[in-house]
């Protein structure tokens, strides 16, 4: 990923007639922020779709031995929490309308809700299935908004809020989070649920940024910010990894990645 940056920068570089107007953009060394921000958001969602489709592989990949039910669907919620992102973004990088990126970006997270709801997730995680029908009621509501441009902006300002809510509830306080869904869980459990919690403040930045009219690569940009800051405390604050007993060497390298991708779409 590094190397591709590097690539296009040293390509950007080389043409001085397009140097110049991408530094009037933002660009850091020559990179166009609107290209960095592409390749940071289809990497959140590959990354999203294994975590997502495959959470079990996912987690031993990361360096999770033996990891619980609870926690390998917490592994999952993250993944498609990533590919809700990663459609988003993309969406409005490549043109669509805001309304219809935000109405499709919600559609991830819909089908995740009828999973669960249909495969008795619930019920297998210990916690009440009320949650999942609140929950699909608001990705429906949000996805009909989006996808017939109704009550918008306000309806994607609702979902954001709706979003970051939860998410810094989660990643501040996890096992108070948690307990307000009806789970009750361990330390480790309570360090994968900070980290989901994490991943939805940086859904819901993405979303409120957008929404108010900032540009989509700097919101992808400081939507990355949250998810820099959940691999930070993970390895040096709350020590999640030593929690979780996971590989490091993963975090090291999305921390670079963010970094990078923060440093081209916000300089």
């Amino acid at each position: 990923m590094l190397a591709m940056l590097a690539t296009a920068g040293a390509s950007l570089a080389a043409d001085k007639s397009v140097r110049p107007a991408l530094k009037l953009r933002g660009g850091l060394a020559g990179v166009d922020p609107k290209m960095a921000a592409t390749v940071g958001s289809t990497l959140f969602g590959i990354n999203g779709v294994v975590c997502g489709l495959a959470e079990g592989v996912a987690t031993e990949g990361y360096g999770v031995k033996d990891a619980s039910y609870n926690i390998q669907q917490m592994v999952k919620s993250l993944g498609f929490t990533f590919i809700s992102f990663a459609v988003l973004a993309i969406s409005l990088l490549k043109g669509v309308p805001f309304s219809a990126a935000f109405g499709w970006g919600c559609l991830p997270w819909l089908l995740l809700t009828i999973s669960n709801i249909l495969n008795g997730v619930p019920a297998k995680m210990g916690m009440p299935i009320a949650g999942q029908y609140l929950l699909l009621a608001i990705n429906a509501a949000s996805m009909y908004c989006g996808l017939t441009d109704t009550a918008m902006p306000l309806a994607a300002k609702l979902n954001a809020g709706w979003t970051l809510l939860n998410g810094v509830a989660f990643a501040l306080v996890p096992k108070m989070g948690a307990k307000g869904w009806g789970l009750v869980e361990d330390d480790k459990f309570a360090a994968i649920f900070k980290n989901f919690g994490y991943s939805l403040v940086a859904m819901g930045t993405l979303i409120m940024s957008t929404a108010t009219g900032v540009a989509v690569e700097q919101a992808v940009g400081y939507a990355m910010i949250p998810m820099l800051v959940s691999l930070l405390d993970g390895l040096y604050i709350n020590k999640g990894f030593d929690t979780l007993n996971a590989d490091k060497v993963p975090a090291y390298v999305w921390g670079a990645i963010m970094t990078t991708v923060i440093a081209l779409t916000l300089s």
